[in-house]
This record gives C-alpha cells, structure tokens and sequence, in this order.
C-alpha cells in the first residue's frame, strides 16, 4: 500500500436518522449561506505548553498556532493561550458562539475531549470536552476544525470528541479533522513532522486554494508522503494513516456565492394548467395540473451541465444538453409525481410537480 489517497473520504458518522437530518442539513445551510459572512473570516487559536518539560523551552501548542495564524494572515485570528490566562472552556465557548470560520486546537487529547498545560506546568490541565460543545449555541455560523492532539478522532468506539462538533444541533461545527488514535509531537520543534505538520499544512493548502475540505485533507496526506517518503518512520506511517475527516469531503470550504450554485425548475408542465398533447388549454381549479395525451417535461436550468427526470422515482431519461427537456408520452392513468434534479459543478437541485395524466398510448 502507498498511502496515497485514491479518493477523498469523510466519514459521517451518524447513529440515527434524527443525526442524518441534522447533518445534512448544516451542510447544504452551510454552503448556501456562508460566502461572504463577515464570521467566516475569523479563527479562533487554542493552545498551550504540550511539553512543559522540553529543554528549547518551547510552548509548542503556541507556537503551531502562530505558524496558523501567519498563514491565515487575512483573517482575524484570536488566541486564546495557556500563557495569556485566558485559555478556559468558557472562553473557548464564547469565542465559538460569536462565530468563527476556522478552529485549531493544538495539545493533548482523548476520545472525549482536548487539553493542554499552562507553561511549564505538566501537572495542571485546561481543556475542553464533549460536554462543553453540547452547550454551544453558534446556530449556523460553523467552523471547520483542525485537531492537533491524541485521539481525538477515535470513532472506533461510539462518539468522539471531532464527530462530536458535526453532530451537534444548533451550532457545533460543519468539518474536523483528528488522529484516530495516539498522535505523534515533537517536543521543542514542533512543525517539523508528524501531527504538527499536518497541523500547519492544512492551513497552508487551504490558503493554496485547496478549498474543498477533502482536496485539502489528499492534500495533507500527499504532501506528507511526498516530503518524507525517503525516510518514513512507523511514526510517519501512522500520522498518514490516522488523520481522519469528519464531514462531507466535497464541502466547499466557505462556502459557494449565490452565481455558482446550481439552479434548476420546471416550466413546463406549469401548475394549475389543463393539457391537452402538450398544448395548455385552461387554468384548472384549485391549482391542479392536468395532461390528457403526450406531455414534454422541460427544465429551466443554470450551472448545470447534466439533467435527470423521473416519474414517480424512476429514472426516466437523462439530457446533457441545453434546452433540457423529455417527452413523456406512455400509458398512464393516475396521479404522478414529475422529478428533475441538475446536476453542476458545485452540486445539485432539483425540483418536481404533481399532476393527475392521462394516456392510453
């Protein structure tokens, strides 16, 4: 095996339908209304002393978080640090309920939570938990987070604390990325392998132009390979391996502006018409659509490049090019359901209408 990914992979880690509904939903809410939000372009920083014992005297949390922040130069960057006294859950949860576009976290962690140590001090923990992001209430404003700590990820044995932002309702987060199992630092140095760098090149790809959040994850994993291929420890083997995303990997990061969203609807058949082989004869009352005979089912679309249509969830016919239109002409008797859905580059819509037809053939 060469490590190299093949495909993007998030994991939706869902348990239930309720999960599944909730998930869905902040990802399309989250595509459709992020671009250009004045919140998006903040992030927020926590760190620490990861080793308080190093002999270089380096807060290595700190310091990853600052190698971020210079990256993420245009955005408003605000610390919260161990060494600044302002480092605590509540804080942390302020921070995130004003709304901030990214997050990184970088310490120690476990399955249900992340911490880290003021300097110089191994003895004493500040954190934040599982609990904690069950009282966030950042409604649709979400970040995507980079987990710099053990664990953190492990969705091999219920909940975690990654997975945990993405189910959260009302608020949460809308991405993670975190080890699914015991992460790898370096003490004093902390970007020069291992979780630290996948830490701060995350950041760096996104900010390459890596805005679709699995591009940026292959991106990660590729350019770790690439950097240290002729000298792979089991260390570096396992940081690859484990660096997990939670969420949709086609996520566009930020979102997408109203123009490139796909666009579709149906024109014709129209509502509340009664047809007669295609041609419109009257109004019906009540809004019913009515078609004796022969029917052409066409779209109107934009940003789309591909249209299906369906009757009654059957794939019908498939038009992948302009004017995007199918005649439906088979026996029928009933009430039906007519199905579009466009496809474009930055994704899908669809739309459908009810109507009582009417053919013998």
């Amino acid at each position: 095996v060469d490590l190299y990914p093949d495909v993007a992979l998030g994991r939706i880690a869902c348990e239930s339908k309720i999960e599944v509904e909730t998930v869905v939903s902040k990802i399309i809410n989250y595509e459709r209304s992020t671009f250009n939000s004045s919140w998006f372009k903040k992030i927020l920083v926590c760190g620490g002393d990861t080793f308080p014992m190093d002999s270089a005297g380096v807060y290595e949390g700190e310091y990853l978080n600052q190698i971020v922040l210079n990256i993420m130069h245009d955005f408003k960057g605000m610390k919260l640090w161990a060494s600044l006294g302002n480092l605590s859950a509540t804080n942390i949860k302020a921070k995130i309920n004003e709304g901030v576009g990214f997050i990184d976290f970088s310490g120690h962690g476990n399955e249900a939570s992340w911490a880290t140590h003021p300097p110089l001090n191994g003895k004493q923990w500040i954190g934040f938990t599982m609990f904690d992001i069950l009282g966030l209430s950042n409604g649709n404003m979400l970040p995507v987070i980079f987990i710099d700590a053990c664990s953190c990820g492990r969705f091999d044995e219920g909940d975690c604390f990654a997975w945990k932002f993405i189910e959260k309702t009302n608020g949460g987060g809308i991405a993670s990325l975190a080890a699914s199992g015991i992460g790898y630092g370096i003490p004093g140095n902390p970007a020069a392998a291992v979780l630290g760098w996948m830490e701060v090149k995350f950041f760096y790809y996104y900010k390459q132009g890596k805005e679709v959040i699995g591009d940026t994850w292959t991106a990660c994993l590729n350019g770790y390979i690439n950097t240290f291929r002729f000298n792979m420890g089991s260390a570096d083997y396992k940081t690859v391996e484990e660096l997990i995303l939670f969420g949709d990997p086609t996520l566009r990061i930020g979102g997408y502006s109203g123009g490139e969203l796909p666009v579709i609807y149906i024109e014709n058949p129209a509502e509340g018409y009664f047809y007669v082989n295609d041609e419109p004869w009257m109004k019906t009352l009540f809004g019913r659509t009515i078609a004796v005979g022969k029917v052409t089912i066409r779209a109107v679309t934009q940003n789309v490049g591909r249209v299906e249509f369906y009757i009654n969830g059957e794939l019908k016919s498939v038009d992948e090019e302009a004017p995007y239109e199918w005649e439906w002409n088979e026996f029928a008797f009933g009430r039906y359901t007519i199905k579009v859905i466009g496809y474009g580059e930055y994704g899908n819509a669809e739309d459908e209408i009810s109507l009582f037809a009417i053919n013998l053939g």
